[in-house]
């Protein structure tokens, strides 16, 4: 079997630019990412490394194994991108359990909360059944079994109907406000020009 040290490979940096660097190792390390992470994502990680790269190219000279720095940059971007992934399955976990329902619900001085404006207009923009599932159990607070047997659909009926009515609402709110999680909620920071609520 044939073998190839890592070292025989590096060239010498000294004369080494940040775009050589990247056309020679660009393929090895997307080889190496998309091993670690679905393929839709191997691209998002890439750019991010090479902004890494180029953040750091003051370092590029005093580097002597250039493959090795770049893997350790990539494995570090990779566990940045799981960590953020943790974060934001979190948030969805807690809307997808009803956490969404004490989130629009009024305040306790009866002002409604900036997550209310923008969510409830998402979810009147849905299709219609997916909109009349979700405002019954999530804003309504009707058990899921009383909701199907209003809609004269089955219980699992329902909760599929419901399952994707969150999924779409989640893909709305994704693509209309730019969100981030604190320790204690979600917050909007920012609302897209494109946005309809």
């Amino acid at each position: 079997m044939n073998t190839i040290s890592v070292t025989s490979q590096q060239p010498k940096v000294s004369h080494m630019s940040v775009d050589e660097l990247w056309m020679q190792f660009r393929k090895q390390l997307r080889a190496y990412i998309s091993k670690r992470v679905a393929a839709e994502d191997v691209d998002d990680i890439l750019s991010t490394i090479m902004l890494r790269v180029i953040e750091r190219q003051d370092r590029l000279e005093s580097v002597k194994k250039p493959l090795a720095w770049l893997y350790s940059i990539t494995a570090n971007v990779i566990t940045d991108f799981y960590r953020h992934r943790a974060v934001e399955q979190k948030a969805i976990n807690k809307i997808e359990n009803g956490y969404l329902e004490s989130l629009i619900e009024p305040s306790k001085h009866g002002t409604e909360s900036e997550l209310t404006q923008c969510v409830l207009p998402l979810i009147n923009n849905l299709a219609e059944d997916y909109k009349q599932a979700l405002l019954m159990v999530e804003i309504d607070g009707i058990k899921q079994k009383d909701a199907a047997e209003n809609l004269g659909l089955s219980l699992s009926g329902m909760k599929s109907r419901v399952q994707r009515g969150r999924a779409k609402l989640k893909a709305e709110l994704q693509r209309c406000c730019q969100m981030a999680l604190n320790k204690q909620a979600l917050y909007k920071t920012e609302k897209a020009n494109q946005c309809r609520c």
